[in-house]
């Protein structure tokens, strides 16, 4: 099929309000949004343009797209305040270096290196001085829970009187060293986006896999959705997240979907996956009322799907230990 079609040449060429999509895999969500940001810098290269991705290894790949279609000029050359494209901490990250001021920190602050156990030396002062009598790991946990989702989690063991005065102290002595964590960038930014600075450009924001971020980002992102003159393009698929582990929010898709604030389109048919991968997946999902459960379902071609039943044995070695070996019975 042609690219682009009708729902994803709307998103491409969208310059109203802000926007959400909801895309099942294979249905050219990421290509649209890179068209799109093509699209704008095409039309002019110092506008404040940025595509935010999950993971670095997606930056980089978005990266090198759009340099083969526009070359390194609108990149690199053109005047512009923030990333072009970045992950959602280093977009924070250059906000906040434009607005140190706001929350009171010096432009030249620094991000602590997990490797060298900056944070951890920090956290461990804290700690101290305020007589916490509870595992190291258990704050530290705790602590970066609350940055990515503004609440404590429900098994905590730190009691509530001394919550806030550990959130206080604990970036007290950051704004002492004049550093920054990692998950606090983006709450930071949030304060800052609170505010609107009156020489805040306009600008043009592209978020992939929306679905992966935590409730923190997802407030930047609507927080940045109510900026005078920005125009915000989110896509994701409440389906398809895999990154629980790191506090995602797949319902944050629906809420913004279900907004009167926010346009919606859904990408309703799979370029990418086989008639029968399609079939089976839908299947799968299709009681657990997800928004991208939303796609069009091929006729039944007659594939089947290979299914294998895994026993795994513990086989012993000469030496007395074992190793897991995996047995396959045909079928």
């Amino acid at each position: 099929m042609s690219f682009p079609n009708e729902h994803q040449e709307k998103v491409i060429n969208h310059d109203e309000g802000p926007l959400i999509v909801v895309a099942a895999p294979g249905t050219g969500k990421t290509r649209t949004l890179v068209h799109r940001m093509i699209r704008l810098l095409n039309e002019d290269p110092n506008r404040e343009v940025s595509f935010i991705t999950f993971t670095r290894s997606s930056r980089k790949d978005t990266e090198e797209k759009i340099k083969k279609s526009i070359g390194l000029g609108p990149l690199e050359d053109a005047e512009f305040k923030f990333p072009r494209i970045s992950t959602l901490h280093t977009y924070a990250k250059s906000i906040l270096h434009r607005y140190a001021s706001i929350i009171d920190y010096r432009s030249n602050f620094t991000i602590p290196i997990e490797e060298r156990g900056e944070l951890d030396l920090i956290l461990l002062e804290v700690i101290y001085d305020l007589a916490l009598e509870i595992d190291f790991n258990e704050v530290k946990e705790n602590l970066e829970y609350f940055r990515n989702t503004n609440n404590w989690k429900s098994d905590c063991s730190i009691s509530e009187g001394k919550r806030a005065p550990l959130i206080a102290y604990f970036n007290n002595h950051l704004k002492f060293y004049n550093t920054i964590d990692l998950q606090g960038l983006v709450p930071y930014a949030c304060k800052v986006f609170s505010i609107v600075p009156k020489d805040f450009p306009p600008f043009f924001l592209q978020v992939d896999e929306y679905q992966d971020l935590n409730p923190m980002d997802q407030k930047l992102i609507s927080l940045a959705s109510s900026s005078p003159n920005s125009r915000i393009v989110v896509v994701g698929d409440d389906a398809q997240s895999i990154y629980g582990f790191r506090d995602a929010n797949p319902e944050g898709i629906r809420t913004l979907w279900e907004s009167d604030d926010w346009d919606h389109i859904n990408f309703s048919t799979s370029h990418r996956l086989p008639n029968h991968i399609i079939i089976a997946s839908q299947a799968l999902i299709n009681k657990s009322n997800y928004l991208g459960g939303q796609i069009d379902t091929p006729d039944d071609d007659g594939t089947k799907i290979l299914t294998l039943q895994c026993t795994a044995v513990l086989t012993p070695l000469t030496n007395g230990t074992t190793y897991q070996d995996i047995l396959i019975p045909p079928f």
